[in-house]
């Protein structure tokens, strides 16, 4: 019988309460990327009769272990861990842990298996729990085989995905719908003309109108319309997804611009007060950490259809920030505190986490809106499984953050617990700093060839955006758009 533990882990240990390493040197690994140390041990707390069983990675690339899993031989029962957080063990030596706390006799014989990203490389050790601190000489993981690609399966939890898209004005929309239907596999109904009956529930893909999408340059007289999906589930749900998107690209009709979004709405029904609570206290603590793989224009507070929660939230400081979304009495008060109207002139619905729904009881869901529209399945699907795993993981109060902490390992290491996602978005997180380093020095070239009375609006928007329209397509093209005005000067 194996016993899956995810989301409990989200909290930080002292280090009068690590156990002490008897030696003062820890291992380095010649080849980092493809090993790492690692010690193992138990605690035992003498006033509960509880023990901690912990693998600690003390050396190397972290990232190389997937789980860890502890068997009782005498139960047959298996604890798979997969969470691993910081802790500063009493020598200073800072080290990741996956960890075990349960109740069991002493001297129970328990086998400790490490299991790597390659699903090959397994380190096996056995041992028998003891009443007292016990840890282990540090011990080599070796990763020699091909990492595996795979995410972790997706939680069994329903979400709906909305993509905000436009077509040209003499393109039939019904040619959208039908060609979807007809090589994705699913129902599609057409509600471009019909506003009420596009918001009514349908039990398949729909295509209804969207005001808020700005039509491109090259269109300026674009159709703007949402293609909104059914209640999905899981790893099925995903599959649907990249169909549907499949078969939209695939149509040759749709086009997209900065202006439009990809929401996520994630189902909370299930979830109490003080779950609810947890899903916004890890959304908030780590927002600025997620604003750093989203792209420039939906960040902190650019886009006035998603702004910041954190900022919203009028106390100073992560602590007190963290106190006030604990304070909340109820789920009224917890959607005012997240989703404040007086904060934003468009309304409380528009922020990256959107509440609303269940504060007016229309749906059991909670909305991610930070994210910018796409029709690459790829970034689809890493957002999907970062949303709904984060609210699936929210189980446990996390803490404030502190000054020495690192955000990105934090979220990943004890929310997420994906290690594939996690290095995802750090690979998508170096592509969209050079993304923003390479708009910075455009800009800063623009600002040199015109003076201050040319009337262009310094470090701001571009022409296109200028125009009320969307941005150009790249830095090159934006680049050449201010050589050319300079040259008709």
């Amino acid at each position: 019988m194996a016993i899956a533990r995810r989301g409990n882990m989200n909290r930080r240990r002292t280090v009068k309460a690590a156990p002490y390493r008897r030696s003062k040197v820890v291992p380095q690994p010649i080849k980092r990327n493809r090993v790492c140390f690692w010690e193992y041990g138990n605690d035992y707390d003498e006033k509960n009769g509880k023990w901690t069983l912990f693998v600690d990675i003390i050396s190397g690339n972290s990232d190389l272990i997937d789980f860890v899993e502890f068997r009782f031989s005498s139960t047959g029962i298996t604890h798979t861990i997969y969470s691993r957080f910081p802790v500063t063990l009493s020598d200073g030596t800072i080290v990741h842990r996956f960890l075990f706390r349960g109740e069991f006799p002493s001297f129970r014989k328990i086998t400790i298996y490490v299991i790597g990203r390659s699903d090959q490389a397994v380190k096996r050790r056995g041992f028998r729990a003891k009443m007292k601190d016990f840890r282990s000489e540090p011990l080599m993981f070796r990763e020699t085989r091909k990492i595996r690609p795979n995410y972790i399966t997706a939680p069994n939890i329903d979400f709906g995905v909305e993509f905000e898209m436009s077509c040209s004005r003499g393109t039939d929309q019904s040619y959208i719908s039908q060609y979807i239907r007809t090589n994705a596999g699913v129902c599609v109904k057409d509600s471009m003309d019909d506003y009420r009956g596009g918001r009514e529930q349908y039990n398949g893909w729909k295509l209804v109108p969207d005001s808020s999408v700005v039509c491109s340059i090259s269109s300026p007289n674009c159709s703007r319309f949402e293609l909104v999906s059914p209640i999905l589930n899981g790893e099925d749900g995903l599959g649907q997804c990249n169909r549907v998107l499949k078969a939209a690209k695939e149509s040759g009709t749709i086009s997209l611009n900065t202006s439009m979004a990809f929401h996520v709405h994630v189902n909370v029904g299930n979830l109490s007060l003080e779950q609810l609570k947890n899903v916004c206290l890890n959304y908030v603590k780590y927002e600025e950490e997620i604003d750093t793989f989203m792209p420039p224009s939906r960040r902190d507070n650019r886009n006035e259809f998603c702004i910041s929660n954190r900022d919203a939230i009028k106390q100073h400081g992560n602590g007190r920030k963290h106190s006030a979304i604990i304070n909340c009495r109820s789920l009224c008060e917890l959607c005012d505190l997240i989703n404040p109207s007086e904060f934003n002139p468009k309304g409380p619905r528009y922020y990256k986490l959107n509440l609303q729904n269940l504060k007016h009881n229309r749906q059991t869901t909670i909305e991610f809106r930070q994210h910018s529209c796409t029709s690459n399945f790829s970034k689809v699907e890493a957002w999907v499984r970062f949303c709904t795993t984060l609210v699936h993981n929210s189980t446990y109060r996390p803490q404030s953050l502190k000054p020495c902490d690192d955000p990105f390992e934090l979220l990943f290491d004890t929310v997420i617990q994906d290690i594939k996602l996690k290095d995802y978005y750090r690979r998508r997180k170096n592509d969209v700093f050079e993304e923003v380093k390479n708009d910075y020095d455009e800009r800063v070239c623009r600002e040199k060839l015109f003076d201050g009375d040319s009337g262009h609006n310094h470090g701001q928007c571009c022409g296109g955006c200028e125009d009320g329209h969307a941005c150009e397509r790249s830095p090159i093209e934006r680049l050449t758009r201010s050589l050319i005005q300079l040259a008709s000067r």
